[in-house]
């Protein structure tokens, strides 16, 4: 046998090792559904600040999304403890996205109002069931704020 075909099928051998073997983590089930792919958490600024015991919104929702390029980014309105270090959790099931978000206390004794995005690759159309849940300030489970269903065109 020629060294060119002893080269052909090693080169065949390691190319399929490499892609039979290979894990994409981006697939994991807790990151990915059939069409839909979390990239990642963005944190604005606190609309405005009250001091602990003051009336802030209790109207949780998703106040819009963009769509750009298989991009889609939601825009999710809460309220949290006006310094928190939050920590994002993202679970996806098919067409179901379902958000829990850990506002976990910095120290601070305020509260604020947020609109937060939440950014997802996106190659579906039609509709996307959002789940919100947030574990605010000395909760020790998450409470659905949100679970609505969208239609993304």
């Amino acid at each position: 046998m020629s060294a060119f075909r002893y080269i052909l099928y090693a080169a065949l051998i390691a190319a399929f090792l490499t892609i039979a073997c290979k894990k994409d983590y981006a697939t994991d089930n807790l990151h990915r559904g059939a069409n839909i792919q979390y990239i990642r958490f963005t944190e604005n600024n606190c609309l405005e600040t009250y001091g602990l015991g003051k009336t802030l919104t209790t109207d949780y929702r998703v106040t819009g999304y963009e769509l750009n390029d298989n991009e889609l980014t939601l825009h999710i309105l809460y309220k949290a403890n006006c310094c928190p270090e939050f920590a994002d959790q993202v679970t996806i099931i098919g067409n179901t996205v379902d958000i829990a978000l850990d506002a976990n206390d910095a120290g601070c004794y305020c509260e604020c109002n947020f609109i937060n995005d939440f950014t997802f690759l996106y190659y579906g159309n039609g509709a996307m069931r959002v789940i919100f849940r947030l574990r605010d300030i000395g909760q020790s489970v998450y409470t659905t704020h949100i679970d609505t269903l969208l239609n993304i065109q």
